[in-house]
């Protein structure tokens, strides 16, 4: 009997740990001066994408185990072109906005392939990041009340808890489907 690998689950555990980390250094430190703000910013845009690539995975692996065709070109696609973001966001700090749109754009096409087989905590899940994704962009309670969210509610804070419990329920899912996978393989 074939038991389903693990090194899935651990990627994703240790790319959010990574992830986590930056974000703590960015939200920390970027009050300190410009050169520092800027380079902390890269490594949390370097993070979020190997963030993104890492969760991706057991998702990939585990949906995708029986059919090792898709499963083995859709985890290439997702790992060359989060790590190619990182490259350029390291080495062209200029041009690390494209290269995050680029990473986001470059998880669309598996969730699309892969719709029918996700469960509702992943819809959630990418519904939450979304949300979380939008809400970051529009900084919707400051850019109407200013001044009134300073120490509780502010556009930061509501991303971060949104992505925080999108991140714990994907988890929650890819465990899932490990324990799937482990009771009935292909």
């Amino acid at each position: 009997m074939e038991f389903a690998e693990r090194w899935p689950l651990f990627a994703n555990a240790l790319f959010a740990a990574i992830f986590y980390l930056c974000a703590a250094m960015f939200h920390t430190y970027r009050c300190v001066d410009h050169k520092t703000h800027e380079r902390c910013k890269n490594y949390y845009r370097g993070a979020l994408a190997l963030f993104a690539a890492g969760s991706m995975t057991p998702l990939i692996y585990y949906g995708l185990m029986c059919d090792p065709y898709w499963q083995a070109m859709w985890l290439r696609e997702i790992w060359v072109i989060c790590l190619l973001a990182v490259m350029i966001i390291v080495c062209k700090p200029k041009v690390a906005n494209l290269s995050f749109h680029v990473v986001v754009c470059s998880i669309i096409p598996p969730l699309f392939f892969m719709f029918n087989k996700l469960e509702y905590t992943y819809i959630i899940a990418i519904v939450l990041y979304i949300l979380a994704a939008v809400n970051q962009i529009t900084r919707l309670p400051e850019i109407y009340v200013k001044r009134s969210c300073d120490i509780l509610g502010a556009s930061q804070q509501v991303s971060n808890m949104l992505f925080i419990v999108a991140s714990m329920l994907q988890f929650w899912e890819n465990i899932s489907m490990f324990h799937t996978r482990q009771l009935h393989p292909c």
